[in-house]
């Protein structure tokens, strides 16, 4: 087992300073969700329930170019994943072109480790979650606060 600093000085804390130490993550975690970035995300996907059919498939056709774009020149996992495949991102332009990547699944994920991280983002910066392993494995997650801030838009939009 991995030691682990902030747990053995949460244990070693007296009582009174174990729930500052709580107040203070939680504080911490409450700014990480919400705040400008998570209010304009929000302000988004409200405004996207409005969309018509063919706004939303130009959107997402364009923000799917936007990923697969970034993946391929800044995630060496991905960037290796579509040389194997012999396909570049240009040749993706819709879901249905997705078929012509190999599927990605839990075990990849775990193998390639921080190999999945993009090379133009500091890993310091990036909110860590950790599935439960229920399935037998926990899975390690990286998130940009960016990606947060979406995540609690959508929920309070939707």
């Amino acid at each position: 087992m991995a030691f682990d600093g902030a747990r053995w000085l949460y244990d070693h804390l007296p009582p009174a300073l174990q729930n500052t130490a709580c107040t203070a993550a939680g504080v911490a975690r409450l700014r990480a969700r919400y705040g400008p970035g998570q209010r304009s995300w929000q302000r988004f996907f409200e405004r996207s329930g409005g969309w018509s059919d063919a706004e939303l498939r130009e959107y997402r056709r364009q923000r799917l170019r936007e990923v697969l774009r970034h993946a391929y020149e800044h995630v060496p996992f991905h960037r290796q994943r579509f040389l194997e495949a012999g396909v570049v991102p240009d040749e993706i332009r819709d879901v249905d072109d997705l078929a012509r990547l190999p599927l990605l699944d839990k075990g990849d994920v775990v193998r390639a480790g921080r190999g999945m991280l993009a090379d133009d983002v500091d890993p310091r910066s990036l909110h860590v979650h950790t599935t439960s392993g229920s399935t037998g494995t926990p899975l390690t997650l990286y998130r940009s606060a960016d990606a947060v801030h979406a995540l609690y838009g959508f929920g309070w939009a939707r």
